[in-house]
Parts: C-alpha cells; sequence; structure tokens
C-alpha cells in the first residue's frame, strides 16, 4: 500500500479553473506517472525526507501550493509543504515550471542516485530510481518548453 504520484500538465487557464472553482481541467495534455517512487526521490534530490521550503527540488516533487484544504486550517494556494496532504495535490505555476525544469537540467542524473545517502539502502533500485528522475526531467522540460502549468495529484 503506498501513495501514487503523478504529473500533469495543463494549460495556465485550465489549472486556473481548477484552483478557482470555476470549471473543469479536462484532460492533461500529457502525464509522467512516479508511482511510490516519489518518496524514494525525495530524500535523493534534496537530502532530507520531507519536502523542504523554498527548495526546488522539493517543489518538483510536492508542488509549491497545495489546493483542497483540510481540517488543519490552511487555505487553497498556500506553500505545501507537509507530506500527509495527501487527501488532493499540489501544483507549479508556469514560472515555477521554468525554475524546476532548469535545475533539474543542471543535474548528472546518471550518477545521482549513486552518489545519495539514501542509495546505501536502496542500491538495487538505482537503476528505476534513476529511470524515474529522467521521467521528471523529460516532463519538467517538456511542461516548460510548452508553458504549461504542473498538477501533482497524490492518490
Amino acid at each position: 500500500m503506498g501513495i501514487w504520484s503523478t504529473y500533469e500538465a495543463y494549460s495556465p487557464q485550465k489549472l486556473d479553473n481548477v484552483i478557482r472553482g470555476t470549471g473543469s481541467s479536462g484532460k492533461p495534455l500529457f502525464v509522467c506517472e512516479l508511482g511510490k517512487a516519489h518518496r524514494a526521490l525525495l530524500p535523493i534530490l534534496t537530502h532530507h525526507d520531507d519536502p523542504v521550503v523554498g527548495d526546488i527540488f522539493s517543489m518538483a516533487l510536492a508542488g509549491e501550493r497545495h489546493i483542497h484544504s483540510d481540517s488543519n486550517g490552511l487555505e487553497d494556494g498556500q506553500p505545501f509543504w507537509w507530506w500527509d496532504f495527501y487527501s488532493g495535490g499540489g501544483y507549479n505555476d508556469v514560472q515555477r515550471v521554468k525554475e524546476i525544469a532548469a535545475a533539474l537540467a543542471t543535474l548528472d542524473l546518471e550518477t545521482i542516485v549513486f552518489q545519495s545517502e539514501y542509495h546505501k539502502y536502496a542500491y538495487q533500485y538505482a537503476e528505476f530510481y534513476t529511470n524515474c528522475l529522467k521521467s521528471l526531467n523529460e516532463f519538467y522540460q517538456r511542461a516548460a518548453k510548452e508553458k504549461c502549468a504542473v498538477w501533482v495529484n497524490f492518490g
């Protein structure tokens, strides 16, 4: 059991409809599915078990902002930094997507998993995590190029 993550690219207008509750987002333009790997990629990229405020890789994996407030009293659009909020998701606007794509492009995805402290606990999955990082990078590069906003769906 676990929470699956899906990264969905939308036009800014379509995602804004969902955020404001004024309409449907429709089908995403394209998708990146990481399954449960997001949980392992976080410490590989950030060296922390939970998202870090202001960290570009935390934003890539969890979204910068959240939607669907729950009983904790946070309002929609507030910073999304706690990993247990799986009843909705997070999002990144077009500008943040560009910044994430630029940051991911600087990484050596072939070696980052092997250099991670996390690797010593999951070396048998290193190739899988490397492929997940490549998929996430390709997704954000395309989203930046096509000027998309990104919805991070946990479910």
